[in-house]
């Protein structure tokens, strides 16, 4: 990669290794793995890119065409930190790669000098998470540009599409599938209680992904539908099942506004300093917002709202026009979405308990873990005696 030289842009260079550097000497996500995984890095002459596939505040991403060299790691892990995807099966740190597509995150030509300066201090971050942390539901990082700056990029896990687009294809498929029932009450009901256990059952890998960061004292704070991305595959029309869109995996992405907890900056229980308004307003905890203390249990709240969405495919708060609004029907008056009782109980019960607005209040991630886990097991089981 060639860096500019401008003064500008090396100061821009320099302060982005510096926080590279300072990931990695002395963030302990870092040293629990014992050692530190070398980052690999990929000339962008090796690269060929196609079309855009989405774009954020600061950055772009899109579609690399040509095939990429296998990923290799040097981290070991130990069998006791094998974790369990969506479908339940195993990885390994050296999965074989090979067929696996990827996509380059890069930042977007039109910011602003101090937008730049931002972005490509995002980009450093999700570059040292991700290099650090592996899980099946996270997304891969393949390689780096080099050297940070303006031209810095990443070479990511391509995903088919995100939960924003999943949404609306939950919600067609409903409707067709209840169309089809017509008048047959019962039966539209018991319908649409497996089509909610079944999108509920998708978000299971996204809250193993969430608990796993916990477990590092990683602290995700954008959890949104654009931040939350699938593989899929299509199946065949059969009967009443209303539509072809099935998910086959669920990835989390975008690491740019993550932070590790350090006890420097603890200040109660799950209680941390941390930078105020930090995420989307739709999603973010009152003490988020406030700039009070705040931890793990902000991850939960934003996670409580993915629920209710995922499983009653309405959005939260779209009346809410203005900031001002919402802070004071939300925040001030505690105002929350009126959860359907077609919805079964277990559920409802995570849900309301996760956006409580009293952070202690709020399940710990691991816990929401092992209760979904029993719970669909449980479903199975039933399904398989019926």
């Amino acid at each position: 990669m060639v860096i500019k030289s401008s003064k500008s842009e090396l100061v821009l260079c320099e302060t982005c290794r510096q926080s590279m550097y300072g990931l990695k000497e002395h963030s302990k996500v870092f040293q629990r793995t014992g050692a530190i995984r070398p980052m690999r890095t990929i000339d962008d002459s090796s690269i060929v890119i196609g079309d855009p596939m989405g774009k954020g505040s600061f950055n772009l991403v899109k579609a690399i065409v040509n095939k990429l060299p296998r990923i290799r790691s040097s981290m070991k892990m130990s069998s006791s930190s094998l974790q369990l995807n969506s479908l339940g099966n195993g990885y390994e740190e050296n999965d074989d790669l090979s067929g696996r597509k990827y996509a380059f995150k890069s930042l977007r030509s039109d910011l602003s000098k101090s937008m730049v300066f931002n972005g490509a201090l995002d980009l450093t971050r999700e570059a040292m998470f991700l290099n650090a942390i592996s899980h099946p539901n996270i997304i891969i990082l393949h390689s780096t540009a080099e050297n940070p700056g303006r031209d810095y990029f990443l070479v990511i896990e391509k995903l088919d599409t995100t939960l924003t687009n999943a949404l609306d294809m939950w919600k067609i498929q409903e409707d067709s599938c209840l169309k089809k029932l017509k008048l047959q009450r019962s039966k539209r009901e018991l319908k649409k209680q497996a089509l909610i256990k079944n999108r509920a059952e998708v978000l299971f890998g996204l809250v193993s992904a969430l608990s796993y960061l916990h477990g590092k004292n990683i602290l995700y704070r954008d959890l949104k539908p654009d931040n939350i991305g699938m593989n899929t595959c299509t199946t065949t029309t059969n009967g009443d099942d209303g539509g072809d869109f099935e998910v086959t995996n669920v990835k989390l992405f975008d690491f740019g506004l993550a932070t590790e907890l350090k006890e420097v900056d603890k200040v109660g229980q799950n209680e941390y300093n941390a930078t105020k308004c930090t995420g989307s307003p739709r999603y973010m905890s009152h003490e988020n917002y406030y700039g009070l203390p705040y931890g793990k249990p902000t991850d939960v709240y934003s996670f409580a709202f993915i629920f209710y969405q995922v499983v009653s495919l309405d959005t939260s708060f779209y009346l809410h026009k203005t900031l001002q609004i919402h802070e004071e029907r939300v925040y001030k008056k505690n105002v929350r979405p009126k959860v359907n009782k077609c919805i079964p109980e277990t559920l409802r019960k995570w849900i309301k308990s996760s956006w409580n607005h009293d952070a202690s209040a709020r399940p710990r991630m691991d816990s929401i873990f092992e209760g979904m886990s029993l719970y669909f097991k449980a479903a199975a089981t039933a399904n398989g005696r019926s």
